[in-house]
């Protein structure tokens, strides 16, 4: 008998953190991907960083221009240390975090739309730091203002409008489950100590898994696809996904408290 409860308990403890890692991951969507404007507001941090505005600039280059030999070496160097020059401007600031909010909403299914970066605003930003160096230049630049408007990966993104509609009762229903079935194996079990140990384990797990989903792969994983915005696209997601470091914190120590119940509990 003894053994048979136990075997129930293990399989509804199993079901429990299955529910359980649905709902921590439910709110981290909620807390990076789909919290309103959290890409625009992570640009304002992320363009502070000169690699950043240097891999802008690298992958604007590039998709402008690094097909067309419209520019001689020398003429493109310039125009890219324009360009980052110009990712200090407050309008071209305002003209990416624009952008970056358009590409959210593609990930949240509420822009349709073709997401761009750049276009008049840009180029006289461009133009502008070009007159010193290059006039003539700096003139084509603003003649051919479009040439500076470039797509980015935003429409390439997934939509996950219908996970975004849902995500809020995704994860209140995986919360209440995790927790009634974690009760229910606590009621079935001969020995409490051990299901309080294996919430304690698995929420020590859980903190670094969804690290790694959240924070490591895009620190690593994305700069390896040697993509022209993988450096963009993966500081942008690590500005996103800062403030869940308290989520994983949490899990943490959640997790140090149950495996220290579970030895309390174990001598009692």
């Amino acid at each position: 008998m003894k053994l048979a409860r136990s075997g129930v308990a293990s399989l509804v403890l199993a079901v429990a953190l299955f529910f359980g890692w649905v709902a921590v991951t439910a709110y981290l969507f909620e807390q990076s991907f789909f919290a309103p404007s959290r890409f625009a507001n992570a640009t304002e941090s992320a363009l502070s960083s000169p690699s950043l505005r240097s891999s802008i600039a690298n992958a604007i280059t590039m998709d402008a221009y690094g097909d067309t030999g419209a520019f001689s070496k020398s003429s493109a160097d310039q125009v890219n240390a324009a360009l980052q020059g110009a990712l200090l401007n407050k309008a071209v600031q305002q003209e990416f975090a624009t952008a970056m909010n358009n590409a959210q909403k593609h990930i949240m299914g509420l822009y349709p739309g073709n997401v761009t970066f750049g276009g008049p605003v840009l180029a006289d930003a461009v133009a502008e730091n070009l007159l010193a160096v290059n006039p003539q230049l700096a003139a084509l630049i603003s003649q051919q203002a479009s040439t500076l408007q470039v797509s980015i990966p935003g429409t390439t993104l997934p939509d996950l409008g219908k996970l975004y509609r849902n995500i809020g009762t995704i994860e209140r229903d995986a919360l209440l489950l995790a927790i009634g079935l974690a009760i229910i194996a606590l009621l079935i079990a001969p020995r409490r100590s051990t299901v309080l140990t294996e919430i304690g384990i698995w929420l020590v797990v859980m903190s670094f898994v969804e690290a790694l989903i959240f924070w490591i792969a895009p620190t690593v994983v994305i700069p390896l696809t040697n993509a022209s915005w993988a450096p963009v696209v993966s500081q942008v997601l690590k500005a996103i996904g800062g403030p869940a470091i308290s989520t994983y914190a949490a899990l943490l120590i959640g997790g140090g408290v149950f495996v220290v119940l579970g030895r309390v509990f174990r001598r009692a």
